[in-house]
């Protein structure tokens, strides 16, 4: 098996003391089809 790397953007809603910020989070998956490291 040869391992894979892929990139993908989540985004969402941060919250702090009571303001909300729009954020994009970038979500890395590395590994192959036994395991799968998440960063």
């Amino acid at each position: 098996m040869t391992a894979r790397i892929e990139k993908t953007v989540v985004s969402g809603v941060f919250s702090l003391d009571g303001q909300d910020f729009d954020v994009d989070n970038n979500v890395w998956l590395v590994g192959d089809d036994a395991e799968v490291l998440v960063i």
